[in-house]
């Protein structure tokens, strides 16, 4: 079977595939792009083309007794689509995949239910916070804008019917306003049944927090490492607990870093730590599931794609205009978030990386694996900035 770029090249005579990121061969990037959307029709034609041949054949699962809907054709489409990035973190993956899923969830599953997500006034945190609302569920709005809070939560009740929104704010790079945060859903909830990591930063430039933490570090693992700590009582109180980290493909380059977490010697690039912050919160969601594992709470992973959000447009903003066309709708991106946090199909499911539904590999590039030593001194690095006094999960 060719791989997806030799068969691109093969069909397109070679003009299709260029890097987004190289000025010299990006100039020609609207046509390429033409291109590719061209690639990505044809490729779902011939797809959906050979799945209706075969009748979306059922496979039996002789274990479970359970019928799946995934058709051959599919799988391999999936793969397919793998083997290219573009293909696989753009639009064309996710239209590729999503045939294969259960798009009919009962509006009321959530019912009895209580999300917490971070940052949830825009991009893929306001997009899971409509699905989960139109579920039924109770959505706590986790900010740091109170206005664009509010905005949003206006927004939201209007478009599901649902006004079970509290907002709340909370800058998860601040530890004490964590702490304050978790205070009072302490004391308004009984229980949380998932928690949704989905708050991010990129920094140009290295800059600290009032508690002399490097910003993107306290956000993406300090910050949700002391919230997911404090609130665990409230997810062991829920009937299954869940827990999601919104990581990011881009921490595939990176390697666990823990001579330096917080970049503070010279060199400093806002791009590569937060790749590698990503890659930690990867390892935490590990880590995490390890300690809960006995228990009803689970501790995933998942990577949106690529897709069309303000905080992609503002800190990239040439990737976001050269790959704008292709790039996921945040509802798209959002997609396999909601399901982690609501399908019945993943309540055993703990310490993965999920993408569009499946589980993915946690390296893909040589030189990025981690030692057992390296895990226990990011978990001792955690805990000690945080005055979290937990064993560790080894």
């Amino acid at each position: 079977m060719l791989w997806i770029s030799d068969w691109l090249r093969h069909r397109f005579n070679g003009d299709l595939l260029w890097d987004p990121t190289d000025p010299e061969t990006s100039d020609h990037a609207g046509l390429r792009i033409l291109a590719l959307e061209k690639a990505m029709k044809c490729i779902e034609e011939e797809i959906i083309g050979l799945e209706l041949k075969t009748n979306r054949e059922q496979i039996e699962d002789s274990n479970s007794g359970t019928r799946s809907t995934m058709g051959i054709w599919f799988q391999i489409a999936d793969k397919l689509a793998e083997a290219s990035l573009v293909f696989s973190y753009s639009k064309v993956g996710y239209k590729l995949r999503n045939k294969m899923w259960d798009h009919n969830p009962q509006l009321d599953s959530m019912g009895d239910r209580v999300v917490v997500i971070t940052g949830a006034s825009s991009g893929i945190g306001r997009a899971a916070a409509i699905e989960f609302l139109r579920m039924g569920a109770t959505v706590v709005l986790a900010v740091r804008n109170r206005a664009a809070g509010e905005a949003a939560r206006d927004e939201m009740i209007q478009l599901t019917q649902n006004d079970r929104v509290v907002l709340e704010r909370v800058d998860v790079s601040s530890l004490g306003s964590v702490e304050a945060f978790c205070d009072r859903l302490t004391e308004s909830f009984p229980a949380i049944d998932v928690l949704l990591h989905n708050a991010g930063t990129m920094a140009h430039d290295y800059s600290e927090t009032r508690e002399g933490n490097e910003v993107t570090w306290a956000t993406h693992v300090l910050g949700p490492f002391l919230m997911t700590k404090r609130l665990e009582p409230l997810l062991l109180e829920a009937e299954q607990g869940r827990v999601v980290f919104v990581s990011s493909g881009g921490m595939y380059a990176a390697r666990l870093n823990v001579e330096d977490p917080q970049w503070r010697g010279a060199g400093y690039s806002g791009i590569k730590q937060y790749a590698r912050t990503k890659r930690a919160q990867l390892v935490l969601t590990t880590l995490l599931a390890r300690q809960l594992e006995t228990t009803r709470v689970t501790v995933n992973a998942m990577h949106p794609g690529w897709a069309a959000t303000k905080a992609v447009a503002e800190k990239l903003p040439r990737f976001n205009q050269i790959m704008g066309p292709i790039l996921r709708s945040p509802e798209e991106g959002a997609d396999t978030l909601v399901w982690l946090g609501s399908s019945p199909d993943v309540t055993r499911e703990t310490g993965m990386l999920w993408f569009d539904r499946a589980p993915r590999k946690h390296y893909v590039v040589p030189g990025t694996r981690h030692t057992s030593e390296e895990e226990r001194a990011l978990w001792t690095q955690c805990c000690d900035a945080t005055d979290v006094d937990s064993p560790l999960p080894f």
